[in-house]
């Protein structure tokens, strides 16, 4: 089981980019991307080994994608303040190439808010496993921009995709993270509750079902 868990770690780490993206699939061309969702998940496992600087450069990819889309989270914060629909490009997607750039596959359900959630998450977890108490600036602009973003019912109830299913139907925000200013999670609440009197600013952030099981 040893030897299972170090070839585990060296399979991650070889094919993780120069850049830091950990490939979905490096021989399957659908998954020759990097999602935020997945990739967090291997950072995260990549946390619990002690490899930190591997998820650091994943954490660093991640950052750099969503800093180069600020124009794209701006837009949509506008628009929904507006009350204005948002379109197919007034999001961020669910998953870029190694490199950092949108897929060309136009059919792919790319809008899947949950997965900048889990990155969020991660970062939190990532700063506790290196034991640091700040964010580098980037990807303190990065969190910023995420915990900023319009979550699913500003979007009008464009649809989202369920995780693990290829259905193509609608995902239901059942729970919702509430975050205080350095990202700490403070607690999880069903969408039936009222959001709470705090006295600091917060955030919601959406999760569907599969995801709030998986690392709640």
């Amino acid at each position: 089981m040893a030897d299972l868990r170090q070839h585990s770690i060296e399979v991650i780490l070889k094919n993780q980019s120069p850049s830091g993206a950990y490939i979905a699939c490096p021989n399957m061309a659908d998954y020759a991307y990097c999602w935020f969702r997945d990739g967090t998940f291997i950072a995260y496992a990549m946390g619990i080994v002690g490899e930190h600087n591997s998820a650091r450069r994943f954490y660093a990819w991640g950052a750099t994608v969503i800093n180069a889309r600020a124009g794209v989270v701006e837009r949509a914060l506008t628009k929904a303040a507006r009350g204005e629909p948002l379109s197919a490009t007034d999001y961020l997607h669910t998953r870029y190439t190694l490199d950092g750039q949108e897929g060309t596959d136009t059919n792919w359900p790319n809008f899947q808010l949950d997965g900048l959630g889990t990155w969020l998450w991660g970062l939190h977890k990532h700063l506790a496993f290196t034991r640091n108490t700040t964010l580098p600036a980037d990807w303190a602009r990065a969190a910023d921009l995420v915990a900023r973003y319009p979550t699913w019912p500003d979007y009008g109830g464009y649809p989202t995709m369920i995780v693990g299913k290829n259905s193509g139907s609608r995902s239901t925000p059942i729970p919702w993270l509430v975050y205080t200013p350095d990202y700490k999670p403070l607690r999880v609440m069903s969408t039936n509750q009222s959001t709470p009197k705090l006295p600091m600013k917060f955030v919601r952030l959406y999760w569907n079902t599969v995801s709030s099981m998986a690392i709640l």
